[in-house]
């Protein structure tokens, strides 16, 4: 079926000479092979510096890309064209990888081989299925049961350290430890080298402090997405988080060349076919011998959401398509605009976004004006003016910091639709603590598992 990739014959290049000429003036082709500009609104998804088929990202603001300054986010246009023509179930439709043998080959010739769908969707992909609700306990992590009970869920987040010491991290297990559901252990945050999130994943697991391993997509191809998460759940994690990742031009390596085979929505589509069938992305199955079961790993998947980035509608409706991509909880980025935030909700509940998913909502104690300002430019983020004029004026910079902080926690608590909070404190951790106390959130403590590093 594929023995004419990269157009080899006469009639290829015929083909995809036409194409290209027709295409690329009009659309700005990227001859990926699989065209889906029928499903997007005649817009080129592929336009994307993250290579995005199935966006927008968090950091789009006023229809701008945060990554090509003066550039138009291309699923900005997208969304807003599906919302005027009516169509935006049209969008919702999951867009399958991109088989990268195809890139460069013409799509109309695809279609006529059968190669592709006439969607631009690869012959014989796997699609995840709309599934619902879980109506069973996906992996009994204590997150997923304190969601299910219908507490206020509370987790927090680790940034892991440069340095490969675990020593520098003991301080801020033992503060987290028994005060919160889970931790979020960060992949490489700010596009900026760190240890990796499975190595730290699987100490906070030996040190009675449930894990979120997160997996961003940057960084690695689909197999070694799939090989660390294996990896990680043979230290007894559990739950996972899917992102895309920031773009490689704000951190600390910024000529590196992303790799972005895949997106969040991909990768949440991935590791829930893992866990409902056993099977790879490629369909092979997770097991060592041909007379063995299918491996299929209990996990609880979580998803970022971008309450402040744009456009608010395709924002909700890409977390939506997470969780029809299998998502089960829904991590926000931080809230630092209430009225935004409150916008977002709405928007998420008219949707029926929050009756599918869990939502927390970001939260993160700052006490400086300074960071304030650094974190107003961080793409996604909108930080509402009076908060830096109060750390400004304030006598006590850190008591004012709580201060805010737990009015936004209690301005969160009592939106409708939020199932609880995510407390992120980067080299303020004692915060997180004195958050808890002042908010009288109480969190059972987490019991550790057996770990089954010996039978992996």
């Amino acid at each position: 079926m594929f023995k004419f990739y990269r157009a080899q014959g006469c009639f290829s290049r015929t083909i995809g000479f036409l194409e290209r000429s027709t295409k690329q003036p009009i659309f700005n082709c990227s001859m990926c092979g699989q065209c889906i500009l029928r499903t997007c609104q005649l817009h080129c998804p592929m336009r994307c510096p993250k290579s995005l088929r199935n966006g927008p990202c968090g950091g789009s603001h006023e229809g701008m890309c945060e990554v090509i300054p003066g550039h138009r986010c291309v699923w900005d246009q997208i969304w807003n064209a599906a919302e005027r023509r009516g169509q935006i179930e049209r969008v919702m439709k999951i867009q399958p990888p991109i088989d990268w043998r195809l890139e460069g080959t013409p799509a109309w010739l695809n279609v006529v081989k059968g190669i592709i769908t006439l969607d631009g969707h690869p012959k014989g992909c796997w699609m995840p299925p709309f599934t619902g609700p879980a109506t069973e306990p996906r992996a009994g992590t204590a997150l997923e049961n304190a969601l299910r009970a219908g507490q206020f869920a509370v987790t927090a987040e680790i940034v892991p350290p440069r340095a490969p010491d675990f020593a520098s991290l003991q301080k801020r297990i033992t503060m987290l430890r028994g005060k919160i559901h889970a931790v979020n252990v960060t992949d490489n945050a700010s596009a900026s080298v760190k240890m990796p999130s499975w190595a730290v994943s699987a100490l906070l697991a030996r040190n009675g402090v449930e894990p979120i391993f997160q997996l961003a997509c940057r960084d690695r191809n689909r197999l070694a997405l799939q090989a660390d998460l294996l990896g990680a759940y043979a230290f007894g994690v559990r739950n996972v988080f899917a992102v895309t990742g920031d773009f490689v031009t704000i951190g600390d390596h910024p000529g590196a060349k992303p790799v972005h085979d895949i997106d969040a929505i991909q990768l949440t589509a991935m590791l829930h076919r893992m866990r409902a069938e056993g099977k790879l992305a490629s369909g092979a199955d997770i097991r060592d011998s041909a007379k063995a079961e299918p491996f299929r790993p209990k996990l609880f998947i979580g998803c970022a959401a971008h309450p402040t980035a744009d456009p608010i509608l395709g924002q909700v409706m890409r977390v939506m398509k997470k969780v029809r991509a299998g998502a089960d909880f829904v991590q926000t980025q931080v809230v630092f605009d209430l009225k935004r935030f409150a916008e977002f909700m709405k928007v998420a509940r008219d949707h029926g976004l929050t009756e599918k998913a869990k939502i927390l909502a970001g939260v993160m104690p700052v006490k400086s004006a300074k960071a304030y300002e650094f974190l107003g430019k961080v793409p996604g983020i909108k930080v509402a003016p009076e908060f830096p004029k109060r750390i400004e004026a304030a006598a006590s910079k850190d008591e004012e910091g709580i201060a805010i902080a737990r009015e936004i926690i209690e301005f969160c608590r009592a939106t409708p639709g939020v199932a609880g909070v995510h407390l992120m404190a980067p080299h303020w951790e004692a915060a997180i603590p004195v958050l808890l106390e002042r908010c009288k959130l109480g969190v059972q403590p987490f019991t550790p598992s057996p770990q089954p590093v010996a039978a992996a």
